[in-house]
């Protein structure tokens, strides 16, 4: 994918100086390229539309890399194009688990039952609170790949596509961050509360 890129070589030094038109020139340059990757992600996602759009992606990854401009170390277009990938791919992943995050409260409401007593509307903000506790506990992609396919409802295949990574992979990482949510709430209730997954 970084071949696909056209030859920025020549502002390279420029832009690691700070040089403002050198950094204009690259990102008119590789706006198509960025753009169509970032149309990739969110649409294998499936999150187009609703959370956030592809030119907000290429935007705030263009401000990351400018602001981090000086830490870059290559001197090739296909270098520079690679960098700019990555950051665009962590700035996906990073915006998908802050809003599935974000909406989690709700979608844990649905989980706990309805709400109908009192004493009820206690114990489901309780049990709403230790599910978050243990979310936030996992790894980074294990929450990825968890509020993906909780929250969203998306496949397996629709994750892989979304996180650039193997289906079986996505399955191993889903799978162990059930059964590590699964012991971190039974240490936390003393309860026998499963996922379904042992």
């Amino acid at each position: 994918m970084a071949h696909d890129f056209p030859s920025v070589s020549i502002y390279i030094p420029q832009l690691k100086c700070g040089n403002e038109r050198a950094w204009s020139e690259v990102c008119d340059r590789f706006q198509i390229g960025l753009a169509s990757k970032a149309r990739q992600l969110v649409r294998g996602s499936g999150l187009h539309q609703k959370r956030f759009s592809a030119d907000d992606l290429v935007q705030e990854t263009f401000l990351k890399v400018w602001r981090s401009r000086s830490s870059f170390r290559g001197e090739t277009t296909a270098q520079l194009a690679l960098w700019m990938l990555t950051v665009l791919r962590n700035t996906f992943l990073d915006k998908c688990r802050r809003k599935n995050l974000e909406q989690s409260k709700e979608t844990w409401r649905g989980v706990c039952g309805a709400i109908e007593t009192p004493s009820a509307i206690v114990s489901v903000g309780e049990r709403e609170a230790e599910l978050l506790a243990a979310l936030e506990e996992l790894s980074h992609d294990q929450q990825i790949v968890i509020a993906m396919r909780i929250f969203e409802g998306l496949s397996f295949p629709q994750i892989a596509i979304a996180t650039d990574t193997n289906i079986n992979t996505v399955g191993g990482i889903y799978r162990r961050g059930l059964i590590r949510m699964t012991q971190l709430l039974r240490k936390s209730s003393n309860s026998e509360f499963s996922f379904g997954v042992t």
